[in-house]
């Protein structure tokens, strides 16, 4: 034979913890500026745009620091006395 109440009483520990957190919890109002804030911030693109580097500009980078560093060994051997 079906048992008709056996579905609503598996539901039953869900409806005492939904009542247990409501009871427990307090409601909170949003302060309206700060979420108009947030709408704002989410909805329109910052103003500030970062520029990417290009390869050129890395490959001089990585370049010149080689170069003043080998420079610098060079200039650091070159000053020791010779023995």
């Amino acid at each position: 034979m079906l048992d008709l109440d056996e579905p609503v009483l598996k539901n039953q520990p869900v409806r005492n913890l939904e009542f247990a957190l409501f009871s427990s919890l307090n409601a909170v109002e949003p302060d309206p500026a700060f979420v108009n804030r947030v709408r704002n911030r989410i909805d329109h693109r910052p103003a500030m745009v970062l520029e990417s580097r290009t390869f050129w500009e890395a490959y001089v980078i990585v370049v010149s620091g080689f170069f003043l560093g080998v420079m610098l060994l060079w200039l650091i051997s070159g000053r020791r006395p010779s023995p």
